[in-house]
């Protein structure tokens, strides 16, 4: 019985050294990835930025942006110059 588990492992193990590697590689993969933090003051309101399409948008000139929040159904101004929420414009819910 000893004679047929040692057969078998090196067999096992005959069978896995000769296997070569299906997969190339052609060098190294170049990849990269940006964040852009900011920190926005609020003021004394609560702000829930959304970059998503459906909930906030730029100016063209990249200087506000605006932001819709589900929670208190508001449209956020928030100036990107000064880093603050500037306006708060309530709707009806």
């Amino acid at each position: 019985m000893k004679n047929i588990s040692a057969i078998l492992i090196l067999f096992t193990l005959f069978i896995s050294a000769c296997e070569t590697a299906s997969t190339k590689t052609s060098g190294p993969s170049e990849s990269s990835l940006v964040i852009d933090t900011v920190l926005i003051d609020p003021g004394d309101q609560l702000v829930f930025p959304y970059l998503i399409a459906e909930r906030s948008f730029f100016t063209e000139n990249s200087r506000y942006l605006f932001n819709f929040n589900d929670f208190d159904h508001t449209l956020e101004k928030i100036d990107l110059d000064k880093l603050e929420l500037t306006e708060k414009h309530p709707f009806d819910k």
